[in-house]
């Protein structure tokens, strides 16, 4: 009788092969099973990744149908080549897949899978220690919070998301709700730069969801304190300034790093470039460098430095916040765009 070998394409799973199959009335475990994963064995996946199944018939022709099971349970069928399903994991809880593939003569049996995966949690909380700045040049110079007792703010635009006590020495903590669904936009990158002013941008950023069939959509957050002293705050990174050729003239470019929130209604990724014209003669480069997860993402928006010139000189978004993630309540004068 022709073999099935059952694929498990996810990423960081730990996958078993197990002897005996799930699945009601079974026969003996035969086939040989490939394993297949983007990651090394045993390392985490973000929580919202599913795990992709798909079946090599080795021949066998005449499907009908392909049906998939886990723990003995119909997951459903696929009746079209190439005969895949997709199925929602839970962490630390072990599973055993299996298929079977209706022809006009009877059934056909793929070995079992069993897996255990160990998920990324996700991001609900947003917690840290605020700090003063007096400003954003390198080396960057901070001093302990002396703003007072008050809120740490989240806000999508001018809406307040997420609130959490400030205490008087910069600690602060919030629970990070989901957005309102009036607060989402789709997921394009002139949706995450639209705070710039910008305007006229040409390039190509491409944005892929993870799963098929399925629309992404962002919210771009920013953090606010509301104490004795207030204004936008962030995590923030400076790197030492380096000398750069500029229309036969070397100056001195410095690079700030600023953390903000994203969150994704499904996973996405977004990478690309753009050109937008800042005056008539200069424009401003955007690049996109983003693995989002579904909900909220931890993000660093990189500034180019340009001394002499308004700062946003090159504008790149990234997953994770800046190294260290050292809140500051940012200075007035920092020259970035205004984050509301």
């Amino acid at each position: 009788m022709p073999r099935i070998s059952l694929f498990c394409l996810s990423l960081g799973l730990l996958l078993t092969a197990c002897g005996n199959s799930p699945s009601e009335g079974a026969k003996p475990d035969t086939a040989t099973i490939a394993l297949l994963s983007e990651k090394e064995r045993g390392e985490v996946i973000l929580n919202d990744e599913l795990l992709e199944l798909s079946v090599d018939l080795k021949g066998l022709t005449d499907v009908q149908k392909v049906v998939f099971y886990r723990n003995s349970q119909v997951l459903g069928e696929d009746t079209t080549a190439p005969y895949t399903w997709r199925d929602e994991l839970s962490d630390n809880t072990e599973a055993f897949y299996q298929a079977v593939a209706y022809t006009k003569n009877g059934r056909d049996f793929s070995n079992t899978l069993g897996l255990k995966p160990n998920l990324k949690p996700k991001l609900t909380r947003l917690s840290g220690t605020l700090y003063d700045a007096g400003s954003l040049d390198y080396p960057l110079q901070t001093a302990l919070w002396k703003g007072g007792q008050g809120e740490m703010l989240l806000k999508v635009g001018s809406t307040v998301v997420a609130r959490g006590p400030l205490a008087a020495d910069g600690k602060f903590d919030m629970t990070l709700p989901n957005p309102a669904s009036s607060l989402l936009t789709a997921a394009t990158p002139e949706n995450l730069y639209a705070f710039t002013g910008l305007q006229g941008c040409t390039g190509t950023v491409v944005a892929n969801a993870a799963t098929a069939n399925t629309s992404p959509q962002l919210a771009l957050a920013h953090a606010e304190v509301a104490a004795t002293r207030s204004g936008v705050a962030a995590p923030v990174d400076v790197l030492p300034p380096t000398p750069v050729d500029i229309g036969g003239q070397v100056k001195q470019i410095s690079y700030l790093y600023t953390g903000a929130l994203v969150y994704a209604t499904s996973a996405v990724n977004m990478e690309g470039s753009l050109s937008c014209p800042r005056t008539a003669s200069v424009n401003t480069t955007l690049d996109f460098r983003l693995s989002l997860a579904k909900g909220w993402n931890k993000v660093t928006q990189q500034y180019t430095l340009n001394p002499g010139e308004p700062r946003l000189g090159k504008l790149i978004f990234s997953t994770g916040f800046p190294k260290g993630e050292q809140w500051v309540l940012l200075p007035t004068n920092a020259g970035l765009p205004p984050m509301r």
